[in-house]
């Protein structure tokens, strides 16, 4: 076999390799369209299914939404008016809030003016006191300036008195101090004289037995009694000079009491102890006292008192207050508001709103979607044909194939590629 034989007969198998391959994908292409049309169909066909339950849903839900809006618009009337109702009462309970507190205002404006009374009354009161308080005071400095005149006049005197008893008493001791001295002499005189008698009558007494008076012992004893005669004539002179010196200090002192009383009571002024006292009563005024705080009781007026708080109560219009409430529930219209609901439930077409995917449900034809599905495929796979012809794949003047063994996988390529193969 020449060389050229040879390329022939292996583009002979080549090209009947080819046709071979071009046949069972045209085959393979057309089932998947066919399938993919019956596809196409059965999913068209559950769209439409599903569309139209859609659309019967939508209905449902709609219609439910529908009658939702209805009960929501008749709920809106109930609460309007049980709104309107409680605003009535409201205005009813503020205008009876209103006069409660008016005539409380009333109450309180009475009450304080009483007081505003009682307190002004008790200051003119207290004013009266104090002015007798301070008068009572005035008159007890008064009769205490005089007191104590009297007493410092009292006091006086007694310094007086006291001097001049000083001075008797001062006279009386030296009184007494010459008594002693005279008595001092009267006992001097007693003594000597005493001495002179016993005297004599040792002498007699000698002379009798016979003794010698100027000699001896007789001569001693006349001596003796002359010495002890003097010594008691001078020891009563001393007492009596000592008894004098005594009454003349006790004079002394009685002396000095009454310089130091007559001192003290001549410094005394009764006058001037009484005047300081005055001095401090003349300085009181009751009547200023009194008008200190009758002043202050004048400054109270119980009617601009009460006044001010019957002003607020004046200010009070319970009528105004509840009208205010009333207003408000005047703006409320029950049945304008159900009807906006309404209005929005009335606006709602559940059939339209379902129509609208019924009708995209039935603008598809599962059919016509399958046929062009397969029209298209088909036009296709005649373009590869026509292809495939011109270039002379299926021409019968072509160098056959070599034959196969029975037992081959070939098959014979059937001459309408356009038919399925048979089994």
């Amino acid at each position: 076999m020449s060389f050229a034989t040879s390329a022939m007969a292996l583009q002979g198998v080549g090209a009947a390799s080819s046709v071979i391959g071009s046949y069972f994908s045209a085959s393979s292409q057309k089932s998947t369209l066919e399938f993919n049309a019956r596809l196409a169909e059965l999913n068209a066909l559950s769209q439409k299914d599903a569309m139209a339950l859609q659309a019967e849903s939508v209905t449902v839900s709609v219609q439910s939404q529908k009658d939702a809006l209805n009960y929501q618009a008749n709920g809106a009337d109930l609460k309007a008016q049980s709104e309107k109702t409680a605003l009535g009462y409201q205005a009813d309970n503020a205008e009876l809030k209103a006069q409660s507190e008016k005539t409380v205002l009333g109450y309180q404006a009475d009450a304080q003016e009483r007081q505003a009374q009682l307190q002004k009354d008790l200051l003119n009161y207290n004013a009266a006191k104090e002015q007798i308080v301070a008068q009572t005071q005035k008159d007890t400095l008064g009769f205490n300036a005089d007191i104590a005149q009297l007493n410092a006049q009292v006091k006086k005197d007694t310094f007086g008195f006291t001097a001049a008893i000083a001075s008797v008493n001062a006279g009386l001791s030296e009184k007494d101090a010459q008594d002693a001295l005279r008595q001092g002499e009267l006992r001097y005189g007693d003594a000597g004289l005493k001495t002179a008698q016993a005297k004599g009558k040792q002498r007699a007494s000698f002379a009798a037995r016979g003794v010698d008076l100027g000699v001896g012992s007789t001569l001693q004893a006349l001596t003796s009694t002359d010495i002890i005669g003097e010594i008691v004539t001078k020891e009563i002179l001393v007492q009596a000079v000592r008894q004098a010196w005594g009454h003349r200090q006790i004079a002394t002192s009685y002396e000095n009491s009454a310089l130091i009383a007559n001192a003290m009571g001549g410094a005394m002024n009764p006058q001037a102890v009484g005047d300081a006292i005055r001095l401090q009563a003349a300085g009181i005024d009751p009547t200023a006292i009194g008008n200190i705080t009758r002043a202050q009781a004048a400054g109270i007026d119980p009617t601009a008192i009460g006044n001010i708080t019957r002003a607020q109560a004046a200010g009070i219009d319970p009528t105004a207050i509840g009208n205010i409430t009333r207003a408000q529930a005047d703006g409320i219209n029950p049945q304008a508001r159900g009807d906006v609901i309404r209005t929005q439930a009335s606006g709602i077409n559940p059939t339209a709103i379902g129509n609208v995917g019924r009708t995209q449900a039935s603008g598809i034809n599962p059919g016509m979607s399958a046929l062009g599905t397969f029209a298209a495929q088909a036009a296709q796979l005649g373009a590869s044909y026509s292809s495939m012809k011109k270039v002379g794949a299926f021409d019968t003047a072509s160098p056959a194939a070599p034959s196969a063994p029975a037992s081959s996988w070939w098959s014979p390529v059937p001459t309408n590629l356009m038919q399925p193969t048979t089994t």
